[in-house]
């Protein structure tokens, strides 16, 4: 980290933001190593936090994927957005949510961030918490009032994949909250997937 400060004095703050052929820059590589000193240094020297890479990710999505809170304090502290997108409108709760990271889904919520969001395929950050069966997120989705009635591009609601997986759990946590009518106008039976596979 010292090397970082060096460097980045050296370059007299003024390029903090140069990028390798991926297009991610130092703040996206400090955040990839999960190297807080370096990714403290190099926002103090404004660093552009929302800068994104080739695949639209931003170094909080990067830091989001690892569960890195005190990288994610710094970022969000030094402006970044917590309603990035990606190339598939995938924000930073959407990672936390597909992921299983609580902690950081809990950070992303607190500091005002869409529990509802969905990618560009419809699919909402429940149906993957769902889908990937991450039942504390699920449970927390859902205590901050997350709408279990969003279905994917396919018609899918959570209380689908959750049926389809066999999770107990979070069948139970979705029934109350699934309407009965958007089961029914999905023309697919989660009775009929979970019986398919045995569950």
């Amino acid at each position: 980290s010292e090397a970082v400060r060096i460097l980045v004095r050296y370059n007299a703050g003024a390029e903090p933001d140069i990028s390798n052929k991926s297009r991610e820059t130092p703040l996206y590589k400090a955040c990839e190593r999960k190297n807080a000193e370096a990714v403290r240094i190099l926002v103090r020297y404004n660093a552009d936090a929302n800068h994104r890479c080739n695949r639209g990710w931003t170094a909080l999505h990067e830091s989001v994927s690892r569960n890195d809170l005190e990288v994610m304090e710094i970022l969000v502290s030094g402006g970044a957005k917590v309603e990035a997108k990606n190339v598939y409108s995938i924000t930073p709760l959407f990672v936390a949510a597909q992921s299983g990271q609580l902690e950081a889904l809990r950070f992303l919520a607190k500091h005002g961030a869409d529990i509802n969001t969905q990618a560009s395929d419809s699919a909402s950050a429940l149906y993957e918490a769902s889908k990937n069966e991450h039942e504390d997120v699920v449970e927390f989705l859902l205590s901050q009032g997350a709408d279990a009635n969003k279905a994917n591009k396919d018609g899918l609601l959570p209380l689908h994949v959750a049926s389809k997986k066999g999770n107990y759990r979070i069948v139970q946590m979705l029934l109350p909250v699934t309407s009965r009518t958007r089961v029914r106008r999905s023309g697919i039976s989660p009775l009929h997937l979970a019986a398919e596979r045995n569950h």
